[in-house]
């Protein structure tokens, strides 16, 4: 299972290349950020690979059918 595909296809709805005001620097960071989050969530027995079954099993509970999109964590400058 290919989790970079997954969660690209979540930063594509959220950050343009082409838009001055998206930080790809930001962008790869939240990619690692979700990436990890997929990880901890999925891989039951923790060797840091999601087998089919789990992630199967992952598909079949409740919060995986709301399907809620990706909150995208806002950086706030303090000066």
């Amino acid at each position: 299972m290919c989790i970079r595909l997954i969660v690209r296809l979540q930063l594509d709805k959220v950050y343009d290349p082409n838009a001055p005001e998206d930080d790809m620097l930001e962008r790869y960071e939240e990619m690692n950020r979700m990436r990890e989050h997929f990880v901890n969530e999925v891989d039951r027995d923790k060797d840091s690979m999601i087998s089919m079954e789990e992630f199967i099993d992952n598909t079949r509970k409740e919060e995986f059918k709301n399907d809620e999109e990706w909150q995208v964590r806002e950086c706030v400058q303090r000066e």
